[in-house]
């Protein structure tokens, strides 16, 4: 993830913007806040735990 945020992604962007102009370079980014998020919201079943769902927060140690 750090790679292709960091060595790659800016190129993509930049290329993109180069030939379409730099409001269209932002679509970059925006393609990676949504697979980040859509990551995070998917986690639970990517996983296969059960979060906090389990646990009483009322209990002690």
């Amino acid at each position: 993830m750090a790679i292709m945020g960091g060595a790659i992604m800016p190129k993509l962007m930049g290329h993109i913007a180069d030939l379409n102009g730099m409001s269209a370079g932002f679509i970059i980014p925006l393609i990676c806040f949504i697979w980040v998020t859509g990551y995070a919201l998917l986690w639970g079943k990517l996983s296969g735990s059960t979060g906090v769902l389990g646990l009483a927060s009322s209990k002690g140690h």
